[in-house]
């Protein structure tokens, strides 16, 4: 018989950086519980020996996950159960991916039901994706009600990953103690989604200020986490002095030069139009020009840096929401759309760009190649019905041609 109890901590993400900025919040939280074992199976970060070492061996567990490949993060998950303990988990999960990740460690846990203590699940949007999902199960015909019952009726939950079934990742409670995690709540409010606030009813709204509420000694090891340089931190801090225009960068997956090279132009045009007396967009005199270019834009970025020398250039690879840990709070912010905008006051929103046609119905029988443009259509209504902006304010890029 076995009678020792183990709580176990999984924090699972090898696709966003939203979720694991939340899922390091939950850390701090409980960082003084010295016994529970945490396994961590992460994408962007890692787990620097300053927090390993503040426990006992074997207490903090880290699998860097590349290429999507879980199945080091499943091998270090089934040793759990090697080790002779019933174990409680507490799973937190990318909301989206979910059902996907969560398949191969329940196939482990049912090889081994003697040892499953409780389970319980937390699961994070992963940015945009989430609130643009929403708005796209509102759009639809999707008979909520039925999808629910649909979900009800699973006898074996393997079935799941093949099941067509939309709503499927908000209903985790069907199976299990679930809370949700969004980057934004509102659209739930809308009437069609009363009977699925119903079927999930415990869900909060992510807060990166959550990081503030945290010790400085905490502040300084979630940084080391998140591999933040002491430079970019002295950065924000003078930032923190001026009154700044923040242009949010894309990409483009083509790396064509020509392409890149219109894609250059059409940035350069952008920003012109954004800090000039004469532009589309002008936002107004006084402002520092601060520039936030895509991670995987070095073409684009490069000829930024070349055309607008005298302005800041933040680092590509750190995301938004580590800017924003770190106080970076624009005046005024625009360019092109990104999860960014979701974290921002409404007034200092300036106008936004998205890379759509503004003027094409996109279907679901649209070619492949149009995916995109679909995708940002979808993301712009989302940002409007949210009140993010006014449509008044989304551009498509194509305007951006003839200025």
């Amino acid at each position: 018989m076995i009678d020792k109890v183990q709580n176990v901590d999984i924090y699972l993400d090898p696709y966003a950086t939203l979720p694991t900025l939340s899922y390091l919040f939950d850390f701090f939280k409980h960082k003084e519980d010295k016994e529970r074992i945490r396994l961590f199976g992460l994408k962007r970060f890692s787990i620097p020996d300053d927090i390993k070492n503040l426990y006992s061996e074997g207490k903090i567990r880290f699998v860097k996950i590349m290429n999507l490949d879980q199945t080091e993060f499943n091998n270090e998950f089934n040793k759990l159960f090697l080790e002779g303990s019933i174990l409680n988990f507490t799973f937190h999960l990318n909301l989206s991916h979910s059902w996907k990740l969560f398949t191969p460690l329940l196939e482990i846990m049912n090889s081994n039901p003697k040892q499953i203590g409780s389970v319980k699940v937390h699961l994070y949007d992963d940015g945009s994706e989430g609130a643009i999902n929403l708005y796209k199960i509102r759009k639809s015909d999707v008979d909520i009600d039925a999808k629910i019952s649909e979900m009800k009726s699973i006898t074996n939950i393997h079935q799941l990953n093949k099941l067509d079934n939309p709503i499927k990742i908000y209903l985790w409670d069907i199976f299990y103690d679930a809370k949700y995690h969004f980057l934004e709540t509102k659209e739930l409010s809308e009437e069609k989604f009363i009977p699925l606030i119903k079927a999930m009813p415990n869900y909060d709204k992510i807060n990166l200020d959550a990081f503030n509420e945290l010790s400085k000694e905490d502040r300084n090891l979630y940084l080391k986490v998140v591999d933040v340089s002491s430079e970019l931190i002295q950065t924000i801090d003078k930032l923190k002095d001026n009154d700044i225009f923040l242009f949010t960068g894309t990409t483009i997956f083509d790396n064509r030069i020509d392409i890149q090279e219109k894609a250059k132009k059409i940035h350069i045009t952008a920003i012109n139009n954004y800090i000039n007396p004469q532009g589309k967009f002008f936002i107004g005199e006084g402002f520092k020009l601060v520039i936030k270019g895509h991670p995987n834009s070095n073409y684009i970025n490069n000829g930024l840096r070349q055309h607008f020398s005298e302005s800041i250039h933040l680092p590509e690879n750190v995301p938004y929401e580590i800017l924003y840990l770190l106080g970076l709070r624009p005046n005024k912010i625009g360019g092109f759309a990104s999860t960014s905008y979701f974290s921002q006051k409404r007034e200092s929103i300036a106008d936004i760009i998205f890379l759509t046609d503004l003027n094409t119905d996109f279907n679901s029988n649209i070619d492949t190649e149009f995916d995109l443009f679909k995708s940002q259509k979808n993301l712009m209504e989302t940002m409007i019905n949210l009140n993010i902006v006014d449509r008044k304010n989304t551009h498509s890029y194509m305007e951006l041609f003839n200025s």
